[in-house]
């Protein structure tokens, strides 16, 4: 046989098994509705925004120091240890007493997922081969699709099985400890990557793996390793850290970093974390309720896998640049009819829907202010989401003022926990909106990022550093990534509450136009060219 097929998909999967991770880390979107009552947290706050983001603020620190860190100590012991950080995660998130230490749990685990962003499509391309390259480096985004789609499915589940508020976001976020906990131990069967191997001084090492995946063109993918490092006599020549940083900013890598740098911004600029975080709030703020919501989050989780697999299909038939452009103006539609959507919503509470509130309110005070202030909006039609919700706020504000004499500060707080407490509730008895077009709208962005930006943003990434800098580029750009990542999805809530559904999506759209016009610009096509081809194309002086 020439070419270890198996073998070859068989590390491919089990090296892209830390895409998981990203994906799992999803979890957070169901639990975050039950942990905000358990630790006060007022609905649409940045500490709200800071536990679903704290672990993206980690994946960037984690991204920049990945690459360099795989290059000293090899590709294969950075995934181990961010096998060993999600683990941690996983527990630490499920046994917190207190929102601090949660937010320390989530912050660990950011690392280990900035270390598997960085090193996996990074370890699969330097082994996989230039025909089937965007494939097997395509793997590591379906399994952040399959991820995220075992995160939604385990917090459907749980809901359905856990009725304790105070429990159900602790099965949420720890239910996911058993896979981070394989992966561990299934990479032991994984060699290290064969140009680690070469750059770091170990050729016959590098022969031995590159024959466990081809054993007739060994020799010949190791002199074109050592050719393309500029091998002086018998071991790569390796750049000090220095002047790895100096060649990335280098005349000739102009062109590599356009393409990099945008396409690492714009993937998570224009909100899929956002979305995908915080995806069963944004079916119910579309009118789907509170367990709806967690259905509908299982087909956006179904909807990504199934289109990450048509994606891994086509990458190195049609190619990278035509995906992409397909995809993104796909994105950018749906935002746009997403937009549109929450633009026409209305606001009207009927009496049937006061009731509905106030019945379930088992302290009588609280009924009472809730109700008497819901009297005031009774059949009353509002055409602004923001409007209304700030109305509903300032309002509670004023009765808690006239019933309390306490200190503006207790005040303040007794609002916002009174405001995030019902604010879910009355969004579901009120909302007039076009619940399908907004299903189809944010289907439609899910499908399109996955056979876009989600495979091709990393296929791209691991294929265009040239080789002696190809960690450290990967760990800059994937920084900006994760940097991006992280404000956007802090101030994603924040958005939701201050400038409402319609102009944040709006804004997505913006952003996702202006890349269109870059891709068709400046992006090159890598298909069917070897790692060694690619850098003589781009790399101009």
């Amino acid at each position: 046989m020439k070419h270890k097929v198996w073998y070859t998909y068989l590390i491919a999967f089990i090296v892209s098994i830390g895409g998981l991770l990203l994906g799992l880390s999803a979890n957070i979107s169901g639990a975050s509705e039950f942990y905000r009552l358990y630790f006060d947290l007022k609905v649409g706050s940045f500490l709200e925004g800071l536990g679903v983001s704290i672990a993206m603020l980690a994946t960037f620190i984690g991204t920049f120091v990945a690459g360099t860190l795989s290059d000293k100590i090899g590709r294969k012991k950075i995934l181990l240890l961010a096998a060993f950080l999600f683990s941690f995660c996983t527990l630490g998130s499920a046994m917190a007493n207190s929102y601090l230490f949660l937010l320390a749990s989530r912050f660990i685990g950011g690392l280990g997922i900035g270390f598997s962003l960085v090193v996996v499509p990074l370890f699969i391309a330097e082994f996989a081969p230039p025909e089937k390259r965007g494939f097997l480096v395509s793997f590591n985004q379906l399994n952040i699709g399959i991820g995220f789609l075992l995160a939604y499915l385990i917090n459907t589940f749980i809901l359905k099985m856990v009725t304790d508020p105070a429990l159900i976001w602790r099965w949420m976020l720890g239910a996911g400890f058993i896979i981070p906990g394989i992966y561990f131990f299934l990479l032991f069967m994984v060699p290290e990557s064969p140009r680690w191997l070469v750059e770091n001084g170990k050729s016959e090492k590098a022969k031995k793996v590159l024959a466990k995946f081809n054993r007739e063109t060994a020799s010949e993918e190791l002199q074109k390793i050592e050719s393309s490092l500029k091998p002086t006599k018998g071991k790569a020549k390796k750049p000090s850290y220095r002047e790895q940083w100096v060649q990335v900013f280098s005349k000739p890598m102009r062109l590599i970093l356009l393409v990099a740098f945008s396409i690492a911004f714009f993937q998570m600029a224009t909100g899929f974390n956002s979305v995908m975080f915080f995806v069963p709030r944004i079916f119910r703020l579309a009118g789907f309720g509170g367990s709806g919501s967690f259905f509908m989050s299982n087909i956006v989780g179904i909807s990504m896998v199934v289109m990450t697999i048509v994606s891994m299909l086509f990458i190195d038939k049609l190619g990278r640049k035509p995906l992409l452009l397909i995809g993104v103006a796909v994105m950018a539609a749906s935002v746009l009819v997403s937009s549109a959507a929450f633009y026409s919503s209305t606001y009207k509470v009927s009496k049937e829907g006061i009731e509905s509130i106030v019945a379930p309110i088992k302290n009588q005070e609280e009924a009472q202010l809730i109700e008497g202030i819901l009297r005031g909006y009774e059949n009353i039609e509002y055409t602004s989401e923001v409007k209304f919700f700030k109305q509903f706020e300032s309002d509670i504000n004023e009765k808690i003022i006239s019933n309390n004499q306490e200190g503006a500060i207790t005040i303040q707080k007794q609002t916002a926990l009174t405001y995030s407490k019902y604010k879910g509730a009355l969004l579901d008895a009120s909302i007039s909106i076009n619940s399908v077009l907004v299903m189809v709208a944010i289907l439609g962005f899910v499908m399109g990022f996955a056979i876009s930006l989600g495979p091709i943003t990393w296929a791209l990434l691991s294929e265009i550093f040239p080789g002696k800098i190809r960690g450290l580029g990967m760990s800059i750009a994937s920084t900006l990534n994760g940097v991006t990542s992280f404000v956007v999805t802090t101030i994603f809530p924040i958005e939701l509450e201050y400038l409402g559904s319609g102009t944040t999506f709006l804004i997505y759209g913006g952003l996702l136009f202006v890349f269109i016009l870059m891709v068709v610009k400046w992006f090159p096509e890598t298909k069917g060219k070897t790692l060694e081809e690619i850098e003589a194309e781009l790399v101009k002086n």
